[in-house]
């Protein structure tokens, strides 16, 4: 019913001043802002960053997705833990696997040795070996 639908004034002097319209918005020197009709809502945008502020449903909304995407880096980080922690166990199995080969080489040699040294003992001592 007004025409325009948006009007402003500002005390200026002990008299209310018609504030005049930028790009159909209304700025505001108190708030930095401006006002605009969105339709049966008053908007508010900052010329500065040139964007919207939200309201209180865009805040909400934006609220949950800010939830909803730290819930998903935190599971992606428990993932990516549970990653390493499984890579570091493998290392350590492979390790221990390399210990155990190495310990088991060790030992065929040492039986490897025992053995020669007593085939070599049993060939000094055969009859016929000039003893």
């Amino acid at each position: 019913y007004l025409d325009p639908p948006l009007e402003g004034y500002r005390l200026t002097r002990g008299r209310y001043v018609p504030i005049r319209a930028e790009e159909g918005r209304l700025p505001s020197k108190v708030l930095g802002l401006h006002l605009e009709r969105s339709g049966t809502e008053l908007r508010l945008y900052d010329p500065l960053t040139r964007k919207w502020l939200m309201d209180g449903e865009e805040r909400e909304a934006a609220r949950k997705h800010a939830q909803t995407g730290q819930r998903r880096e935190a599971r992606a980080r428990r993932q990516a833990e549970a990653e390493r922690e499984k890579e570091a166990h493998a290392r350590r199995e492979a390790e221990a696997g390399r210990e155990n080969e190495a310990q088991a080489r060790r030992e065929a040699e040492a039986e490897l040795q025992r053995l020669r040294r007593e085939i070599e003992e049993l060939r000094r001592r055969k009859p016929g070996n000039g003893q």
